[in-house]
């Protein structure tokens, strides 16, 4: 599943702006794979960088933007 999440953002980032919500919730759900697979650095890099995206597009009392800052604790 890790492969087919970072196609999917590849081509996401070809089409899309970088801050696009569909882009950060990618990387979110990227970020989830490589907890899984006891990579927590990528993980919280990927986790970071969602959460910024949302904070820029949503704010940072958006529901949203509370389920991603809660994967970085």
């Amino acid at each position: 599943s890790k492969d087919l999440v970072e196609q999917s953002l590849q081509i996401y980032k070809k089409y899309l702006k970088e801050d696009s919500i569909i882009i950060a919730q990618n990387l979110a759900i990227l970020g989830d794979i490589y907890i899984k697979l006891s990579h927590h650095d990528i993980a919280k890099d990927l986790h970071k960088k969602s959460l910024e995206i949302h904070e820029k597009n949503l704010g940072k009392n958006h529901p949203k933007t509370s389920q991603v800052s809660t994967k970085l604790y």
